[in-house]
């Protein structure tokens, strides 16, 4: 089976920030993983503690570490995150990487452990839409109760970074005073997006 190979914003945003001598050397690394993602000298490696069984770390040098989605099954290697050894591996602890089935995308996000509880003296700033109509703005399963648990527009504005990109565009709507149907006109949601898996929604998104 031939290989998938991707690398998300994520990846290039997290390489703006590195040293200019690490840069060079991750540029190497990705002219390398390009042309042979299985090459053994990328060293896989399971994230301790990770909720994403398909996430790995992969070896750039003895003080960097690429973060990686591989799925040999699928031919899917996707570079997601680039960073010193222990803040690679903590950012990758709490990410997922799945394909949103409304819309067919690939999204990258963080699953928060919270103890929130719909209740009916909450009112959040999304309590008025169902978890339906959350799910159609591709906010993920496991993001629901997160999403309800902010309670203001400042609230949300921190979590950026914790919700795939596009989700928060779209919660940026409502929470700037539209209405879920004026942005479902926007969205062409369709539902046969469910049988996509990684390497189907990769390839859409470059085609």
């Amino acid at each position: 089976m031939s290989s998938l190979v991707a690398i998300s914003a994520d990846f290039f945003t997290a390489f703006s920030a590195l040293p200019k001598r690490v840069q060079g050397r991750v540029s190497e690394f990705i002219v390398k993983f390009k042309s042979n993602p299985q090459a053994p000298g990328f060293n896989y490696e399971k994230v301790r503690n990770s909720i994403d069984k398909k996430i790995f770390s992969v070896r750039i040098d003895d003080t960097y570490r690429g973060i990686a989605v591989r799925q040999p099954e699928s031919g899917v290697y996707l570079l997601l995150w680039v960073d010193h050894h222990d803040a690679a591996y903590a950012w990758a602890e709490r990410r997922k990487c799945e394909v949103n089935p409304h819309s067919g995308t690939v999204q990258i996000y963080t699953v928060n452990q919270t103890d929130f509880e719909h209740v009916p003296s909450f009112k959040g700033i999304f309590s008025h839409l169902t978890d339906e109509q959350l799910l159609h703005l591709d906010v993920p399963e496991e993001q629901l109760s997160f999403v309800r648990s902010l309670a203001s527009n400042e609230d949300f504005y921190t979590c950026k970074d914790t919700l795939p990109d596009n989700a928060y565009e779209n919660l940026e709507w409502i929470a700037n005073g539209f209405s879920f149907k004026e942005i479902a006109r926007e969205m062409e949601l369709k539902q046969e997006y469910a049988s996509y898996d990684l390497a189907m929604a990769i390839q859409t998104a470059s085609s």
